[in-house]
């Protein structure tokens, strides 16, 4: 896009404005609209009152970030200022743009001139949107190897519980077997019940002494399995499991 196209359009600029001495001093444009500042110029473009914006490239992409009306408005013409040229300055009094330039210098030296382009202009650059891309690819990137990091942790700690598990699981059915064996190898009687009654065990002994082997008495209720018998009185008593479970 060239400058010399303006002839044929209908520009705005802010009033007073540097733009405005470029349309008159160095292209010949009388035919143009001026408003109050570049906010008011910008929504006359957004309306269609107007063909192209010329302002301060800074300040304009400020006021498209306020305005939200960055993905509806685009430069075209970049860089179009002198660098050290002070803006705001009247025309009646241009000797105060070397003064302006020079206290522009001694700030930069000083450093507060980089203090205030950060605080007021910087975050609404195109650098400042690019570290702000980086700094959230960033940002993501950490959060994903957090996560995979978190995943593997946990599978392994997943790992090793089961490993705990099963080997708890296989110790208690060695205890369980060898106080099988325990309970099989002594000469007294032992049958052992459930909570409703029913057979879950019974030894040698036990088998010789109720006339049962132990597969015909596994899940049968005790009282059908053992009789309690007063051979003195000839007497048969109930066996008081219920009393008992209860």
């Amino acid at each position: 896009m060239k400058l010399q196209i303006l002839q044929g359009t209908e520009s705005g600029v802010q009033k007073s404005d540097y733009s405005e001495a470029i349309l008159q001093n160095e292209l010949g444009i009388k035919n143009y609209f001026t408003f109050k500042d570049l906010e008011e110029c910008i929504h006359a473009l957004k309306e269609d009152s107007i063909d192209i914006v010329l302002g301060n490239q800074e300040v304009t992409n400020y006021l498209l970030v306020k305005l939200q009306m960055s993905n509806d408005i685009s430069p075209h013409i970049i860089n179009l200022y002198p660098i050290d040229l002070a803006f705001g300055v009247s025309k009646t009094r241009p000797e105060l743009i070397p003064f302006i330039n020079e206290q522009i210098k001694k700030l930069k030296k000083s450093g507060l001139y980089e203090q205030a382009f950060q605080k007021h202009f910087y975050r609404h650059s195109e650098n400042f949107r690019t570290n702000q891309q980086r700094m959230f690819m960033s940002l993501c990137i950490f959060l994903l190897f957090v996560i995979i990091t978190t995943a593997m942790s946990s599978n392994a700690i997943i790992r090793q519980l089961r490993k705990m598990v099963d080997k708890a699981t296989s110790n208690l059915k060695k205890e369980h077997e060898l106080l099988r064996i325990t309970l099989l190898s002594i000469t007294d009687g032992v049958m052992a019940v459930n909570s409703q009654g029913r057979v879950t065990f019974i030894n040698h002994a036990a088998e010789q002494l109720t006339g049962f082997i132990e597969k015909e008495c596994i899940d049968k209720p005790l009282d059908e399995v053992l009789n309690i018998i007063d051979t003195d009185r000839g007497m048969q008593y109930e066996v008081p499991v219920k009393e008992v479970l209860d």
